[in-house]
């Protein structure tokens, strides 16, 4: 591999205006292509042969009518049949959206028994037909200002579905600038150098918007969450602007004792490249096996993220070459600027290390106990539209609605049900005797009048829980309907948002297991043998389960206890849903492995060289740990910036990621995992094909 790599780069440096013409070429037929025929994000989530997904298909069979956005208007005393305010909206919310939307004051007994008309009369909701995932900012005041006619009425108004959403926007954007700002301020200051600090980040935009170009022309003929591209572009920017760093740091150390810039090209890549590779190839791995999980939702998490990091991965070993080999001239070292191994702030931390190893493991240790033991007080729930920030418009819907019509009316349960010969009408005893079961179900709040889809070969019920959707209560509520729809003579089936989210949670805990055991075992066969050990690979997947702990721990502590909480625009406590513990596992084991990789890479070129390993180890980190910690505070500052979104999963994401890579790269990198090679010493490199390895003399470097 290593001989492949060294290759390609020399290839790249000797070829270099072609390499970088060809990556322009290739990115702009990419954003062209993107911008004209990409797709936009969905929010749906769906999981196969679930029940929730077979209420879905039953709702979809029985031609329901197309999806439609709720919009809220809450008066202050109840709503006559014909109001001035109402008109005024709707006419506007037409005008703005194109759409038709019909007046439930024309039948206010039907509106009530439909959930369209509070029971006192003074909340109504309107129906917004088609999709409205692609309003233009023009089209988005508008819909502002047909709410404000309300508002300015004296009373209150929100629009919630989609249509909330865009009116809220996702943030993404913003949580970008900030990172590369961010990440820009760090690179000056760790390579002095404006060229220097240029490629990197060139590297990473580059990377990261060819392959969020890509996903948009998928999403135009699958479906693709949103926060799939948000987590992936978290990452690549972070791994992106990593990788270069490491190669352009390297090289510049390389220059000073190779002098052709040819040749100090394909040595760069010969030591730091093909650690890139492997460590790219872990994390696109690790979060490819989320997979496993057969959840679309979760799964293209996993594929967005290993699209964007290949391409990370493939531009590093060809264009950063490229680039290096065209300003190999102003990345050169100052004289005397080469770090020296046995001198400086890092070689003292090196010495401290390797000189009071059992010392140095008890305190991290210690201190990784306690950053973990919140994550012992873990409970997964659901988070909803109540835990976005106040004044957002999906918030202020949520808020509305429970105050107007329950807790219960934002986790509404979609009971369906096939009849077979079809009803004729609403009185049909199986209708009946099924309306009178969901009544009697403890926890019940209300059940709506049926609706007959499919001339009446479906009918559909909305049942209304007494309590919210992040209530554990639902969740059991959920089970309970569905027992007593297991005893019945129609065949029916549960569905909505919380029943999907109570399917998603029975399938990541059955799945949960299988990942980390693939996981980890996939982690520890490319450790092992690209380094030729069978210890090493033990102590990475203990050194990396500390670091996902250490996560965990700092998630529970803040967003589902509350610690600090305001810090991040949220008024309280958050729910962490079912997923999020299993895709911090799998996106921090493979950001996790970056630093290992390329710790280990150095470590082991000095056992190669000296064949000590105590030696080994203390300069392996005198000559790693400025960069590991420089790249890691890039990753921090950019994960961080996506706190600024009013998503709180991504909040939460952000906040996960950035805290681990903080603790993996200072206490596990240069500390722990230092003092444990330096416990095991020459066994660290013990490989069962014969003597030569654990002398290191006949060892060939990765």
């Amino acid at each position: 591999m290593t001989r492949i790599v060294r290759a390609l780069a020399r290839l790249s440096a000797r070829r270099a205006p072609w390499v970088v013409a060809t990556w322009a070429i290739i990115a702009g037929i990419l954003i062209g292509c993107g911008l004209a025929f990409g797709g936009e994000t969905e929010e749906d989530l769906t999981l196969p042969g679930s029940d929730s997904l077979l209420a879905a298909e039953m709702l979809d069979t029985g031609e329901e009518g197309e999806s439609s956005s709720p919009v809220l208007l809450v008066a202050p005393e109840k709503i006559p049949a014909e109001d001035a305010t109402v008109a005024a909206v709707v006419t506007a919310l037409e005008d703005a959206t194109g759409a038709t939307i019909d007046d439930p004051l024309a039948e206010p007994a039907r509106a009530i028994a439909t959930g369209a008309l509070s029971a006192d009369g003074t909340a109504l909701v309107l129906r917004v037909p088609g999709d409205l995932g692609d309003l233009d900012a023009a089209e988005k005041d508008d819909v502002r200002a047909a709410l404000d006619l309300a508002i300015d009425a004296g009373w209150d108004a929100a629009a919630g579905g989609q249509l909330g959403r865009e009116l809220d926007g996702g943030g993404s954007r913003t949580s970008e600038i900030i990172g590369i700002v961010a990440a820009m301020i760090v690179l000056l200051l760790a390579l002095g150098s404006i060229i220097a600090m240029s490629i990197p980040i060139a590297t990473g935009l580059l990377a990261v918007g060819s392959g969020l170009m890509i996903l948009h022309l998928l999403a135009a003929e699958t479906s693709v969450p949103e926060i799939a591209l948000t987590v992936a572009t978290m990452i690549g920017l972070g791994v992106g602007i990593d990788y270069a760093l490491f190669l352009v740091s390297r090289f510049r150390s390389v220059r000073v004792h190779v002098p052709g810039t040819v040749d100090a090209v394909a040595e760069t890549a010969a030591t730091s490249g093909t650690a890139v590779l492997y460590a790219g190839g872990t994390v696109a791995l690790t979060v490819l096996a989320l997979a496993l999980t057969g959840v679309d939702f979760v799964s293209w998490i996993g594929y967005a993220t290993s699209i964007i990091v290949g391409l990370v991965v493939l531009m590093s070993l060809t264009l950063t070459p490229a680039l290096l080999a065209l300003f190999a001239r102003r990345l050169a070292h100052k004289a005397g600027a080469e770090p020296d191994l046995d001198r400086g702030f890092w070689a003292r931390i090196a010495a401290g290390v390797t000189r009071r190893p059992i010392v140095v493991l008890v305190a991290s240790l210690t201190l990784l106990g306690a950053v973990s033991a919140p994550a012992l007080a873990l409970q997964l729930g659901q988070s909803t539209s109540g835990d976005r920030p106040l004044g957002t418009e999906q918030r202020d819907y949520f808020d509305l609605t429970a105050d107007a019509f329950g807790p219960g009316a934002n986790g509404t349960l979609l009971v369906v049900g096939a009849l077979d010969p079809a009803a004729e009408s609403p009185a049909d005893p199986r209708v009946t005797d099924l309306a009178a079961m969901l009544g009697d179900v403890d926890g019940v709040a209300e059940v709506s009048a049926p609706a007959l889809l499919d001339d009446g070969a479906t009918v559909r019920f909305s049942v209304e829980p007494a309590t919210g959707p992040s209530d554990p209560e639902t969740a059991d509520l959920v089970h309970m309907v569905r027992e007593e729809l297991s005893d019945g003579d129609v065949e029916a089936h549960v569905g909505g948002a919380v029943a999907t989210r109570v399917d998603l949670s029975e399938r990541i805990e059955e799945r949960l297991p299988w990942l980390v055991g693939l996981v980890t075992l996939a982690a520890a066969i490319v450790i092992g043998f690209a380094f030729r050990s069978l210890v090493l690979p033990l102590k990475t997947a203990i050194a990396n389960l500390l670091s996902i702990a250490a996560a965990l721990g700092a998630v529970v502590f803040v967003f589902q206890e509350g610690n600090g909480i305001e810090l991040f625009g949220l008024d309280g406590p958050v729910p962490i849903d079912s997923y999020v513990p299993m895709m911090l596992f799998a996106i921090l084991f493979g950001l996790s492995m970056d630093y290992e990789v390329f710790l280990l890479t150095a470590v082991r070129d000095h056992w190669l060289a000296t064949g000590d390993a105590g030696v080994a180890t203390r300069r392996g980190l005198a000559e790693t740990g400025r960069i590991i910690t420089s790249a890691a505070i890039i990753m921090v500052v950019v994960f961080l910036s996506f706190v600024v979104t009013p998503n709180p999963t991504v909040k939460l994401f952000g906040f996960g990621l950035a805290f681990a890579i903080l603790v993996d790269a200072t206490v596990i990198r240069c500390l722990l995992v230092p003092a444990i090679m330096q416990l095991l010493g020459r066994w660290s490199w013990w490989w069962p094909s014969g003597s030569g390895r654990a002398r290191g003399s006949r060892t060939r470097p990765v």
